[in-house]
């Protein structure tokens, strides 16, 4: 119940439906439905209006304004906009409100994973081009180098197996020095990744960015294995 579809492509449903199957407040349009006509499933025009952000959402004279039926657990729309009144049929709620979830962009996570950043002023520091491994807590085990197809240059550093949880110490420290010639905007991307599953977790401590006019620390970040993550910080002279 509650769906609205869209599509061009025939037919829009294919199959037979359950047992207690029931068909309440649904619009599908735009294509042969492929099954006999149902009470509760419209064949109207939903007037989509395409988004900025490459959403369809309800038109100001779309059917399925006001036409939903309540559901007690469902109070937001997909934009996190509150279900009020008489609800709108799809997931999207007609509304002015201010929207609070939404597709997250470049801005939000950095480039697709095992992209290259967009080409311009940029250098690419290898995970093994450290400048050292420590190993604070003396257990012995560190970053080690191997061999990644996967990585750029066919190189990696991996962490040692098991888990491990910092408390006052940390297991091992890979240290790389980089030195900034002029102030501007400075952007760290991080791209790490792990066995199918893996549930470890990166923290990225504060790190020290100096060029010869300023001193800036980004902040911390926290980020899963297998995505990238990306911290920034503007350079401004003082």
């Amino acid at each position: 119940m509650h769906n609205l579809i869209q599509s061009t492509n025939s037919p829009l449903f294919e199959g037979q439906e359950g047992s207690g199957w029931t068909w309440e407040s649904n619009i599908a349009f735009g294509a042969a439905l492929g099954i006999s006509a149902r009470s509760g499933l419209l064949q109207v025009d939903p007037e989509l209006e395409l988004g900025d952000d490459g959403l369809w959402r309800l038109s100001a004279n779309s059917f399925a304004i006001d036409n939903g039926t309540a559901i007690s657990s469902i109070t937001t729309d997909m934009d996190g906009q509150a279900r009020i009144g008489l609800i709108d049929i799809g997931a999207d709620e007609f509304s002015t409100a201010a929207i609070v979830r939404k597709p997250l962009t470049t801005d939000d996570v950095g480039p697709n994973w095992g992209e290259q950043p967009a080409a311009g002023d940029f250098v690419a520091l290898q995970a093994e081009g450290f400048t050292r491994i420590t190993d604070p807590n003396g257990d012995g085990n560190t970053w080690r180098v191997v061999a990644d197809e996967a990585a750029h240059g066919e190189l990696a550093i991996e962490a040692s197996a098991g888990s491990r949880t910092n408390s006052s110490d940390h297991d091992s420290l890979a240290l790389y020095d980089l030195v900034f010639g002029e102030a501007g905007e400075c952007t760290a991307y991080y791209r790490a990744y792990g066995v199918s599953g893996a549930t470890t977790r990166f923290t990225l401590r504060p790190i020290l960015v100096s060029t010869r006019q300023s001193t800036r620390l980004l902040q911390q970040t926290e980020f899963t294995v297998g995505s990238l993550a990306k911290l920034s910080r503007s350079l401004i002279p003082t």
